[in-house]
This record gives structure tokens, sequence and C-alpha cells, in this order.
């Protein structure tokens, strides 16, 4: 999966997830959600990549509204 490391890969097994198939019937917020719940040093680096890997591009090239959107939604839950 594209901006997916080993390490990261590891985890995302951890919640069922192992491929972009996978990833995707998830989504990127929802399984970045689980991965906090079993590590708390997750990041939102962690967040952006997974969105990335799931609309297929560059994590660095998501658009600053989408970014704003789920940091928003985020807070709102107080995550």
């Amino acid at each position: 999966m594209r901006n997916i490391g080993h390490k990261s890969l590891s985890l995302l097994h951890k919640v069922g997830i192992y491929n972009l198939e996978d990833l995707r019937r998830v989504g990127g917020l929802e399984t970045y959600l689980k991965l906090k719940k079993i590590d708390s040093s997750v990041t939102k680096n962690m967040l952006w990549a997974l969105l990335g890997a799931e609309l297929n591009m560059d994590w660095r090239e998501l658009p600053i509204e989408l970014k704003n959107d789920l940091l928003m939604k985020l807070e709102n839950e107080n995550i």
C-alpha cells in the first residue's frame, strides 16, 4: 500500500487491515481510530498515510480542506 511502511503494516494487521481493499472497506479515519485504541503513540501522520493510501496519492498532497475537516472531527470526538 502506498505510504505504508513495514512497521505501520504490522500495526494494521492487528486491526484486521491486510490490503488496500480492507483499508477502503473500513476507511482511513476508522482505521486510524482503531489503531489509536491499541497504540496511543500512533500519530496524525498515520492518519495522513492511511488517507493517502486509500486515495492512492502521496500523503503530502492531501488537500488541506480534507485534513482540516478530519482534524475537526477528531477534535469533536476528543481524540
